[in-house]
């Protein structure tokens, strides 16, 4: 586990992590029931499309509003970026023992080409969004972010409860995710 974690960490910099928290290396293994990770194998990508017209802040309203009563990961991420693949990899624990329980939402924009982004999006489950390039830039305004990956861990209600630039490890993501789903 120690060398998982090292590794992990000499793989984000060695990539040139675009984010300016980094990759944390704080990330321990919560065993999941067999009945949850059977659940999240069997789970599928679901690509959702917006409306291209769709523009502000309608554009994160529009993107949770089929999660209300449910807490959401909104995972803010690009096919290019090496720490944004390796965060998906060290999170897989964690969707295997919340699945059902939370959404699992991935936001995207072209500068991931589409052809990329579709063969990928089958292996991460969960909902997807390909966002124009302006719904982008107003995502990434609205909640400052200025490097990926970034997460967005919203409450049951709808509620934005808090915003990472960089992962912050598997830990911190399930008490937010748990806290935000009201356990």
């Amino acid at each position: 586990m120690k060398t998982r974690r090292i590794l992990l960490v000499l793989l984000a910099i060695a990539s040139g992590a675009f984010c300016t928290q980094g990759v944390s290396a704080q990330t321990t293994a919560k065993t999941a029931t067999a009945k949850q990770v059977k659940a999240a194998k069997e789970a599928t990508a679901n690509i959702i499309q917006l409306s291209d017209t769709l523009s502000g802040s309608n554009i994160f309203r529009q993107i949770v509003a089929k999660y209300k009563g449910q807490a959401v990961l909104l995972n803010i991420w690009a096919t290019w970026c090496g720490p944004c693949r390796m965060a998906m990899k060290t999170i897989q624990p964690l969707k295997d023992e919340l699945w059902g329980k939370c959404a699992f939402v991935y936001v995207t924009s072209p500068t991931s080409p589409q052809a990329t982004w579709s063969k990928m999006v089958p292996d991460i489950h969960g909902d997807h969004f390909y966002v124009s390039e302006k719904q982008w830039t107003t995502l990434m305004k609205q909640f400052q972010v200025q490097g990926i990956p970034a997460y967005i861990v919203v409450d049951s209600k709808g509620k934005v409860q808090q915003k990472h630039i960089g992962f912050p490890g598997e830990d911190v993501l399930r008490e937010e995710l748990n806290k935000a789903k009201g356990k």
